[in-house]
């Protein structure tokens, strides 16, 4: 079992997470600024629509949303029980989510509600990529393809020239690579209908790839590794390694130009090839994605709440953060016939709770909105329930709590 599934089984149960407004530094000659959440979020991947709207999804099936370029977050409210891996948006409104036991969700009003357009392919699901806001491709374990041709509304297994894990794709145009584990990378250059193998001599992880055109792309893997191909993958360089650690991310605006992220905070910038400088960051949590809206700005997320962002492309980490006070508790459990949700805070919350109660399929068999004040208590009626396993999310503008609970 490895250390993800691990994690993700100690956090699956009880997950108690916050939000609250962080401020800007005033300090004028820090290009990076430490918008991280206080709150246990081990966050895996981030998508901008533009310089204020933004999402991020964590390993335990929670998806955040900004609205004002990363100042405040609220937590989303999405139909399944599971574990995303990744998340694309078309529009401003049209979004996709994948993750664990091949869960595909759909939003079409810009994260308010998501639909769950699949979860039969039994195969986690790990990246994904639109083309145009009609055609995408989606890639996970057992090297797993799938494509959709009406705006993600259905999908169909494309035949895989591999058998392991891809843990990444990204198109250009029509031509698009995925790569995975033990060296893994497969080219297209139809849309992804026909894939063939490529001809990286590596058995290394590779992580994240970035293409600049259709000639040119950068892969970031493990142990440092970053390799790079200028005439369509026919060949691949393996660039200067300036680090050990696995990394796990990478975005390039320009030939030479990029940026990459890993374990215990690295984040690397190139000014070419050869010429790559570190850049503080001030955690030594692992990074695990990063975003750029334009070579100046951009997030990095990762875990223990991570976020970082910059305007000016980056050279000083600042933290700055206030910690919610917020104590949290729904009892007694195992319940009969009533349990009680409370919320104690010396922050003033005046928002709606939305209260869901779903079973152990993933399906909601409750759902309350009440409003929440920094001193609540509610009692929840349940008689008329079975006895069993349910799970109950508490959804705020400032927080996310989700537990199992026993009905007797």
């Amino acid at each position: 079992m490895n250390e993800k599934n691990i994690h993700m089984k100690k956090i699956k149960f009880l997950y108690l997470f916050s939000f609250f407004l962080l401020l800007q530094m005033s300090n004028v000659n820090a290009q990076w600024n430490d918008i991280s959440l206080s709150m246990l979020y081990n966050f895996n991947s981030v998508f901008f629509n533009n310089i204020s709207t933004g999402y991020i999804t964590d390993y335990s099936g929670i998806v955040i949303k900004t609205t004002d370029g990363g100042n405040s977050w609220k937590a989303l409210s999405t139909p399944q029980n599971k574990y995303f891996n990744a998340l694309y948006f078309t529009d401003l409104t049209n979004g996709y989510m994948v993750g664990d036991s091949g869960i595909i969700l759909k939003t079409t009003n810009a994260g308010s509600t998501w639909i769950t357009i699949s979860n039969a392919y039994n195969c986690r699901l790990n990246s994904l990529h639109f083309i145009n806001s009609s055609t995408g491709i989606a890639v996970g374990d057992n090297g797993i393809i799938l494509k959709s041709t009406d705006s993600g509304n259905n999908w169909t297994y494309v035949l895989s020239p591999s058998i392991y894990i891809l843990k990444a794709v990204s198109f250009r145009n029509n031509t698009g690579y995925a790569v995975g584990i033990n060296g893994t990378i497969i080219k297209t250059t139809d849309g992804g209908n026909f894939w063939v193998t490529g001809t990286l001599n590596t058995t290394n992880t590779l992580n994240s790839l970035s293409l600049i055109n259709d000639s040119i792309c950068y892969i970031a893997g493990n142990n440092g590794k970053i390799y790079k191909t200028t005439n369509a993958g026919s060949d691949w360089d393996s660039l200067i390694n300036f680090t050990n650690e696995n990394l796990n991310g990478i975005f390039c605006y320009q030939n030479g130009k990029c940026y990459t992220v890993g374990n215990n905070g690295v984040i690397f910038k190139s000014s070419n090839d050869a010429s790559w400088s570190s850049q503080i960051s001030n955690t030594s949590s692992h990074i695990n994605s990063l975003f750029f809206l334009n070579p100046d700005t951009g997030y990095v997320v990762g875990n223990n709440g991570l976020i970082l962002k910059t305007t000016d492309g980056g050279v000083d980490f600042v933290k700055e953060k206030l910690i919610d006070k917020i104590n949290i508790s729904i009892f007694p459990n195992p319940c009969i016939n009533v349990f009680y949700v409370k919320i104690l805070t010396d922050i003033k919350i005046e928002s709606d709770l939305l209260i869901e109660m779903q079973n152990l399929n993933g399906q909601i068999v409750l759902s309350k909105r009440v409003v929440c004040n920094d001193n609540f208590i509610m009692p929840v009626n349940i008689t008329n329930y079975s006895k069993g396993i349910y799970f109950v999310k508490l959804i705020n503008s400032r927080f996310v709590k989700t537990s199992k609970i026993i009905i007797e």
